[in-house]
């Protein structure tokens, strides 16, 4: 009985090869919802239901049956390598576009990062322009304050002066400045003359 089962287990065994490759597939298959009603999972389940029928039948010592069996999940296989094999060039047309958009991504972040770093040099310039910029109004907030300080007197000067021209009366009065400020104005003339 050993010696009549050795032969045909043989033979199978590189069978059951490439039927544990269908069943794989058909049991990814019958796994993915999306697959539930199609003649794909169809083909799949009749793989299976086959391939469970030999197992038992070879459990049982009924390699006929087992044979018959395989058999007839031979176009179900068929069918479902060529599925697989769709699936594989899908697979491979996906990997090329997640490839190209990996790459057109990368490619967008070297740009972005370029970018920013740009805009981070630009903004460093700005900044020590703008800290230039703070440097010079303070001073010439400081100029201002001290042009004010030293124009003050000119403007008391100027409407005293204009005091004398309107009011006659301040001539009269002494030790006011309307007769320095005329003696300055004839010694100023005089010299420019």
């Amino acid at each position: 009985m050993i010696a009549q089962r050795d032969p045909p287990a043989r033979l199978c065994a590189g069978g059951w090869r490439g039927l544990g490759f269908a069943v794989a597939i058909a049991f990814t298959a019958v796994a993915t919802p999306g697959w539930a009603g199609s003649d794909d999972a169809a083909r799949t389940r009749a793989a299976i239901d086959a391939f469970t029928r030999a197992a038992a039948a070879l459990e049982q010592g009924d390699r006929a049956t087992a044979a018959r069996s395989l058999d007839g999940m031979a176009e179900s296989v068929t069918g479902l390598r060529e599925v697989a094999a769709q699936y594989g060039d899908l697979a491979q047309k996906a990997q090329s576009a997640c490839k190209a958009r990996a790459i057109a991504v990368t490619n967008e972040i070297q740009s972005t990062y370029q970018q920013e770093q740009g805009k981070t040099e630009e903004l460093a310039r700005l900044q020590v322009r703008s800290q230039n910029l703070d440097g010079q109004l303070r001073q010439l907030q400081s100029d201002i304050a001290r042009l004010n300080t030293e124009r003050q007197p000119l403007i008391e000067e100027a409407r005293y002066r204009n005091r004398c021209k309107d009011d006659w009366k301040l001539w009269l009065e002494g030790g006011n400045r309307c007769w320095e400020f005329s003696f300055q104005d004839a010694f100023n003339n005089s010299t420019r003359m």
